[in-house]
């Protein structure tokens, strides 16, 4: 079975049961009477930008599903759709929480992926889409302040991180000179214009914080939007070290320029080093009876650690790579459908072997 009909077959069970399950009032929810939410977060850090990456990437996701849709590709556009309550959703789910926001955008999410068939009324669809988008922005509002939301080098940093991910996902799609897994394709380019345009919602601000360095990126910018032409994957790619280069320029200046340091990115040993360390932390939570908890830290090990070395490793081991990834989506699995102990520890049992294979193969 090939990546992409795994990956669609996930999703399409995960939203069945999502959209099966009775509609309960949860902690700290929105609707719930006793819910007093967090105040927005005025900081502006790390974690901030972390948080706005996410909900960014969320956005990626749904940009792409009315092209698709339109290209008649209903099978892309659905796992698109399902993308961010099955892979995203879950790392900001206690911020959302603790924002009485987690079940609003959660069933928003849920309901437009829901209109994904062929038979679905289009201005239904798009009309559904807009709001969701609007819906994304008032979780940014929730999680963040009107201040960090404005300032301009915060929004740089979002910016950098998004691009990160894309060429990240590129690479993972690429291989012999072709894009061979056409979903990580879109998931780079879906990234990529969620940080264009949040950069251009910034350029002019930017050129005046760095008298006008910003000009020195625009061949960087053009690079990228070279590499995605169209929604499907072309016949003759950009090469995944042009493109990575072109990110790396592209940040590296303004963050000069600007007098910042970004978060600085990790070697692959160091992902696994943290996954492995974050995997063995959630199951200690999970053992303590935390479960919301223990499914959020098993999803950081995956989308903030794992992933970030699935494409370094592939080149190693692909085999392996896809092994570790099935093995923690069963440990997340087993988590959140309330396993016993016992079954969860199995199964982390299985992963930590394979970890460390992979380990060694970058030691």
């Amino acid at each position: 079975m090939s990546r992409s009909i795994y990956a669609l077959t996930a999703v399409v069970l995960l939203l069945s049961v999502l959209l099966a399950a009775p509609r309960t009032a949860l902690h700290a929810q929105s609707g719930t009477p006793d819910c007093v939410p967090a105040t927005p977060s005025g900081q502006g850090g790390n974690e901030d930008v972390r948080r706005q990456v996410i909900l960014d990437k969320i956005r990626g996701h749904l940009l792409l599903t009315l092209p698709l849709r339109e290209s008649g590709d209903y099978e892309k556009a659905a796992m698109h759709a399902g993308h961010p309550v099955a892979e995203l959703l879950s790392i900001i789910a206690g911020d959302l929480r603790r924002a009485c926001f987690l079940d609003t955008l959660r069933q928003a999410l849920l309901g437009y992926a829901n209109l994904m068939g062929k038979d679905s009324d289009k201005a239904v669809v798009e009309q559904t889409h807009k709001a969701l988008l609007a819906t994304l922005d008032d979780a940014s509002t929730r999680l963040l302040s009107e201040a960090v939301r404005s300032d301009p080098v915060f929004n740089f940093r979002v910016v950098a991180g998004v691009l990160i991910d894309s060429q990240q996902e590129y690479a993972e799609g690429y291989k012999d000179g072709k894009i061979v897994e056409a979903i990580e394709y879109q998931d780079s380019m879906g990234f990529y214009m969620v940080a264009k345009a949040r950069y251009d919602s910034i350029r002019a601000r930017l050129s005046e914080l760095t008298n006008g360095a910003d000009k020195a990126a625009d061949p960087h910018w053009a690079t990228l939007a070279g590499a995605y032409a169209s929604v499907q994957p072309p016949e003759k790619p950009l090469d995944p070290a042009t493109l990575s280069s072109a990110v790396d320029s592209l940040t590296s200046t303004l963050a000069q320029a600007l007098k910042i340091t970004l978060e600085a990115k990790l070697t692959p040993l160091e992902y696994l080093t943290n996954a492995q360390q974050e995997l063995t932390e959630a199951l200690e939570l999970y053992e303590k009876g935390n479960q919301d908890e223990a499914y959020e830290t098993a999803a950081s090990a995956y989308l903030d650690q794992f992933e970030n070395v699935e494409g370094p490793l592939a080149e190693k081991d692909k085999e392996l790579m896809e092994s570790i990834e099935a093995q923690m989506k069963a440990f997340r699995d087993a988590i959140k459908a309330g396993k016993p102990v016992s079954e969860v520890q199995a199964l982390l049992a299985q992963i930590a072997p394979n970890i460390e294979k992979a380990m060694a193969l970058f030691s």
